[in-house]
């Protein structure tokens, strides 16, 4: 199952405190949230938004992308699919992680579907098929 933005979000974050061997209340601070807050994210009971997502990756002086990125292919296309609407001026700020995570992964997968189509007409197309015209 592929694993949703917010859960990798909260690997990252349960990854970090461990490498860091800080406490709940250390690493909640330096986050800039709250230790409850901190404890539900890594329990992946929290629904951030991006917004939140932002700032916790500007106060560990990481890109965003750092924070959701995980080893599914899947989870990959999404973050690379918010980074690149992020850069392109698209904000998502309103929406939570999770919200946004499906949303990306729907367009991933419209996206396959079109480049399955398309490769399945250009599939279609006559083996004896005259060369196209050129120009002498």
């Amino acid at each position: 199952m592929a694993k949703t933005l917010a859960h990798a979000f909260s690997d990252c974050i349960r990854r970090f405190r461990a490498q860091r061997r800080l406490s709940a209340e250390e690493f909640a601070k330096e986050l800039g949230i709250g230790r409850t807050s901190l404890l539900k994210i890594e329990r992946d009971e929290a629904n951030p938004t991006l917004d939140t997502v932002e700032m916790v990756a500007g106060n560990l002086g990481i890109p965003p992308l750092n924070l959701l990125g995980g080893t599914d292919p899947a989870q990959a296309v999404s973050a690379q699919l918010l980074m690149y609407c992020l850069k392109n001026g698209v904000r998502f700020s309103s929406l939570s992680i999770r919200e946004i995570g499906t949303l990306l992964l729907q367009i991933a997968d419209i996206a396959a579907g079109e480049e399955a189509r398309i490769e399945a007409e250009a599939d279609q197309v006559p083996a004896s098929a005259p060369p196209p015209p050129t120009c002498l």
